[in-house]
């Protein structure tokens, strides 16, 4: 399983390193995306909450091979819960930066 949060945890970075592309091009209103202070801050809770999730796997795969998985249970129980959230939070967010495009391919 934590296999899976570390997957899930990559696929959130990638969307988040496109949110910021995305955001460093686009303008509107006369200044790039990320000048707005909520695309600003979208980017920031996601930066916080990816280091969140992955300090947490990274913890989890520590006491994993240090104590065992049932010592573990919690630390596993808790990423379970936690990366997926996290990961369609971000993906979420970046999509709304791109706008229409983040919905369809054309």
């Amino acid at each position: 399983r934590i296999h899976h949060c570390m997957r899930s945890i990559g696929a959130a970075e990638l969307a988040l390193e496109l949110m910021v592309d995305r955001a460093k091009s686009r303008s509107a209103f006369g200044k790039a995306l990320n000048m707005h202070g909520s695309v600003g801050e979208w980017i920031a809770r996601s930066r916080i909450e990816i280091d969140q999730a992955r300090l947490l796997v990274l913890k989890a795969a520590w006491m994993l091979d240090k104590v065992g998985a049932k010592a573990a249970r919690k630390e596993i129980s808790m990423i379970k819960a936690l990366v997926p959230s996290v990961h369609t939070a971000v993906c979420d967010r970046a999509m709304q930066g791109f706008g229409a495009m983040g919905g369809s391919p054309d």
